[in-house]
């Protein structure tokens, strides 16, 4: 499976909860930014993808939604 756009695919720690499904389904996860598939046994990917996470919380969180209009 490619993501696109990880900052937009992940929000917070679903990454990390995802990744085992992908693991047990044997899906290899590929993102650009990483250069390739990404690999659970690499700390940095996993780095990576937590500030993606991080990237889109920050978004979402910023963008108002849910929130009342004056």
């Amino acid at each position: 499976m490619v993501i696109g756009e990880p900052h937009r695919a992940f929000y917070g720690n679903q990454f990390g909860l995802t990744l085992l499904l992908f693991e047990h389904f044997r899906v290899r996860l590929w993102v650009p930014e990483v250069g390739g598939p990404i690999d659970p046994q690499k700390e940095a990917h996993e780095l990576v993808m937590s500030v993606f996470g991080g990237m889109s919380k920050g978004s979402v969180t910023g963008s108002g939604f849910g929130s009342a209009r004056p």
